[in-house]
């Protein structure tokens, strides 16, 4: 019975959030069909479909393009390190020199593992889709020695629901697969 509950809990939030993102996809599809043609639509497709028999001019698409390229080269260049981790207001100026070297390897051992990620590709597709107002990157830890895997979820795929204050708390993702595949997603109990 305690399933069933959540399940229920889950799938009322889950239908709040897409009530609410009911009333922005017409608007969404049309910003995609205008700057991003090739990416997912919000209704079906078929595969291979084109969807730029509206396109007369590509200054959008180009501008696009630009923007998701100038947001990664200024907020996270590829194969840089572009954060450092350093002690917090919480520690004195002593504390704070003692544990940077440690922080510093810290560091380094977190952006050895981005570098050695496909973030970069998928971060440029997450700003794609932050052009138009949202996106999410799903981090996946596919198992020791090897690389993290980032998924950009695509606007059609994502429902976002807000918590008491108005802020983001929870995010959906919808997403299509074989039964077979449940399995090697998810486990076993899948």
């Amino acid at each position: 019975m305690e399933y069933e509950e959540k399940f229920k809990e889950i799938k009322a939030r889950w239908e709040k959030a897409q009530k609410r993102a009911d009333t922005f996809i017409q608007t969404w599809e049309e910003c995609y069909e205008f700057t991003q043609p090739n990416r997912p639509s919000f209704y079906t497709e078929v595969e291979g479909e084109r969807r730029d028999h509206r396109i007369y001019d590509s200054s959008p698409v180009t501008y696009t393009q630009e923007f998701a390229n100038k947001m990664q080269s200024g907020l996270a260049p590829s194969g840089s390190r572009w954060a450092t981790f350093t002690g917090g207001s919480a520690l004195d100026d002593d504390q704070r020199r003692r544990i940077q070297p440690e922080l510093d390897q810290i560091t380094a051992t977190v952006f050895d593992a981005i570098n050695e990620s496909n973030f970069a590709d998928s971060l440029n597709e997450v700003l794609m889709e932050l052009s138009l107002g949202t996106s999410g990157l799903l981090v996946n830890d596919p198992g020791r020695g090897r690389p993290i895997n980032h998924i950009a979820v695509p606007l059609p795929a994502l429902r976002i629901d807000n918590g008491w204050d108005g802020k983001v708390d929870t995010v959906f993702r919808t997403q299509m697969m074989r039964p077979d595949d449940l399995q090697l997603c998810w486990g076993k109990n899948a």
